[in-house]
């Protein structure tokens, strides 16, 4: 990253979930010059195009008529993670059904089968740091982009508190 004759010609992806860890000599201006954060799809609109999305890479037909939004909405959120995982096992179900398409029944089942994660102060806290290291408040849900970098920081001070962890900083500290 220092050598000054790849400057222009090569580009770096560092990829994190904490990006509180990384060290800070690896965030600094002219190493890592923009932080881009990817939010999990935090309304049923956007949660049901990642399910559509994830659904067509996997080839899994759906019956017509079929509302992924509405089957999304009624139910607690889920992740895409979560949205591969149901779509796994609709397709098991159907192997075995010998059905040639997943149906509303079969995803409502398997949604409302969802647990949520037993974790929710750790993803919470990712999504904060996320939007605290990010160079662009408007890459943040609306939610986060319209607090200040200090009513974030707070936040994140008040789950590393709850999770039994060091305060944050701005300087990575």
């Amino acid at each position: 990253m220092g050598d000054t004759r790849r400057r222009g010609r090569v580009i770096w992806f560092l990829m994190t979930s904490r990006p509180d860890l990384v060290p800070m000599d690896l965030k600094r201006q002219g190493r890592a010059e923009e932080h881009i954060a990817l939010f999990p799809p935090a309304t049923p609109a956007e949660r049901a195009t990642v399910f559509e999305q994830l659904r067509r890479r996997l080839r899994i037909p759906l019956a017509p008529g079929t509302n992924i939004e509405t089957l999304l909405a009624a139910a607690a959120p889920t992740s895409p993670r979560r949205h591969r995982g149901i779509l796994v096992r609709a397709s098991r179900r159907m192997a075995t059904s010998g059905a040639t398409t997943v149906d509303a029944a079969l995803l409502r089942e398997l949604i409302a089968d969802f647990q949520p994660p037993s974790y929710p102060l750790e993803i919470e806290y990712q999504r904060l740091i996320a939007a605290f290291e990010c160079h662009e408040s408007g890459a943040a849900p609306p939610s986060l982009a319209r607090l200040s970098p200090a009513e974030i920081g707070a936040q994140l001070n008040e789950l590393r508190a709850a999770m039994g962890a060091n305060t944050v900083r701005r300087d990575g500290g």
